[in-house]
């Protein structure tokens, strides 16, 4: 049979065969270690340490879900739900009895004793720590152990006492002495109780609780207001050692009231930044057929859709990706899960659908690409490795017998 094929045939034949299994170990080098490839690479010979719990694995677990009318109307649900939560924790607010104030450590009190102008006068700074100067003139400030000195009444507790209770306890310690004392309180300074206003205020600090009812937007608005970069949708506001997440754009924007909750003593309102609120976009988006289009941008104001996002993206990608193969990535922090949402836009009334399905910060958009498109991928890889070998070994021009 050798005898039949001319010599130089015979030549090509044993290249075309040395290309075959050139191709096949760059085939298996490809699948074992990825030497070949482009780019940088990083490949090491020990296996990783894993650490793992029974309540954190490795892998997390997974639940997938298909985007459906009915799947959209319960993440509603949920999040409305969630909402009243949150305001069922913080509202209606106190109740009549704890609406009055009470005085405390370091609050400025001027008493005024009808008749008697010397039981006014306070000498000199007897009564005032450094820590408290600057407070009204006339004023007797609270000892740190929530007592306070009175001449004729002594030395007695006041700190926890309301205006009216405080007026009550004098009266009855100055009548050993007066007959019938006429004692007007004015809590001059309020020092002891204080919310305190972080994050994207214009001017954040703390400022004192008063005597007078104080809603969240009283608190914002002695703050000088919140920011450009202020991100409403989720601000906090620590109370009792409890972090509870209100969404203050049904407040500002959307005209509900009873999101201007009332402030407490001692709350803590912080407002993040809008930097916090990314989505993230993978896969086979916009229009560039060799461009890959991934990307991460900060939410606008308000929920965004999914449809919205596709669309802020470019859409999907008409030359590569599998429009029945969106998928939205979420942390499921209360059951340790990851909840993956599947949208089926093979058609275009799907996109309808999802503009009612709403996307939260962080989540994870990834557009599949069809299965053509990753063969295409994988052959575009091997071939450069073919074609590289051959021109390694090719026969010059001037020596090839045809």
């Amino acid at each position: 049979m050798s005898r039949l094929i001319p010599k130089n045939l015979k030549k090509h034949l044993n290249r075309l065969k040395t290309s075959f299994f050139a191709m096949a170990t760059l085939c298996l080098a490809s699948a074992c270690t990825s030497i070949w490839l482009p780019g940088m690479q990083a490949n090491y010979l020990k296996s990783p340490v894993v650490l793992e719990t029974a309540e954190q694995p490795a892998v997390p677990d997974y639940q997938i879900y298909q985007v459906t009318p009915k799947l959209i109307t319960d993440l509603n649900k949920a999040r409305e739900q969630k909402e009243r939560e949150a305001l069922e924790k913080l509202g209606p607010g106190m109740h009549n009895e704890e609406l009055n104030y009470r005085i405390g450590r370091a609050d400025a009190l001027r008493v005024n004793v009808v008749g008697y102008p010397e039981f006014t006068l306070v000498a000199g700074l007897q009564n005032m720590s450094p820590t408290v100067m600057g407070v009204p003139s006339g004023s007797r400030v609270v000892y740190g152990d929530g007592y306070l000195d009175f001449p004729y009444a002594g030395r007695f507790k006041v700190e926890g006492l309301t205006r009216e209770q405080l007026h009550d306890e004098l009266v009855a310690r100055l009548s050993k002495y007066i007959v019938k004392p006429q004692v007007d309180i004015e809590i001059s300074g309020f020092r002891s109780r204080r919310m305190m206003a972080a994050g994207e205020f214009k001017n954040p600090g703390a400022y004192s609780a008063t005597d007078q009812l104080m809603h969240i937007s009283d608190l914002i608005g002695l703050a000088g207001g919140y920011t450009d970069n202020a991100d409403l949708t989720q601000v906090l506001i620590t109370r009792d050692k409890e972090a509870i997440t209100l969404d203050l754009e049904n407040l500002f924007y959307r005209g509900k009231i009873s999101y201007d909750v009332m402030m407490h003593p001692s709350d803590v309102v912080t407002i993040p930044d809008k930097f916090s609120r990314k989505i993230f976009i993978l896969g086979e988006v916009g229009t560039s057929p060799n461009l890959n289009q991934s990307r991460s941008y900060v939410m606008r104001r308000g929920l965004m859709s999914l449809t919205e996002v596709l669309s802020d993206a470019g859409g999907l990608n008409p030359f590569s990706s599998a429009a029945n193969k969106v998928f939205l990535f979420r942390a499921d922090k209360d059951n340790n899960k990851i909840a993956i949402y599947r949208l089926d836009a093979s058609q275009p009334e799907a996109l309808v659908m999802a503009d009612e399905f709403k996307v939260q910060p962080r989540d994870v958009v990834f557009v599949s690409p069809t299965d053509f498109v990753e063969i295409g991928r994988i052959i575009s890889q091997i071939l450069p490795g073919i074609f590289g070998y051959n021109n390694a070994f090719a026969v010059p021009a001037s020596n090839r017998p045809f």
